[in-house]
């Protein structure tokens, strides 16, 4: 039953999105381990594989709503994460800013939350699925860190 709210939910908030047009922060993270990304499909939306990661709460760090959203949603905790960048998308509506981090984790295991998350799977670096526009360019900007070895960029926002 809870899946099937998330999915009415949802439309409600796009219909907003597209009312109102908001600005909207959130978080995306890149969980590696063995050479393997842990990636998420939700239970609502167009379901295509994606990272975890969610909304900002008022008044939280994108650090500490990146760890509790991971937690949530996978059930890891994270040690060290590094911010990558952001990006901007208006592809639902809103303004949509989006702080993407990642973190290595010494193992493969996860519990999924089963609300809002449908499924979860490890896939190998050079077999990642199919993902959407957003997922996509959080995956590029962990590319070019990784490619670069460059240091981290400034947090802005």
């Amino acid at each position: 039953m809870q899946p099937v709210l998330y999915r009415f939910a949802y439309r409600l908030l796009r219909l907003y999105w597209f009312l109102i047009r908001p600005r909207t922060y959130g978080t995306r993270c890149i969980l590696v381990c063995e050479h393997s990304i842990l990636m998420i499909r939700q239970t609502y939306g167009d379901q295509l594989w994606t990272l975890p990661g969610g909304g900002l709460a008022k008044g939280e760090t994108p650090e500490t709503a990146v760890r509790r959203e991971v937690e949530e949603e996978v059930g890891i905790t994270m040690g060290r994460v590094t911010y990558l960048g952001q990006l901007v998308s208006t592809q639902t509506y809103n303004t949509d800013t989006v702080y993407v981090f990642t973190a290595p984790t010494a193992s493969q295991a996860y519990t999924i939350d089963g609300q809002e998350v449908l499924e979860a799977r490890w896939f190998a670096m050079e077999a990642l699925p199919q993902v959407a526009g957003k997922t996509r360019t959080a995956l590029q900007l962990w590319q070019e860190q990784e490619k670069t070895g460059a240091e981290a960029p400034a947090m802005q926002g």
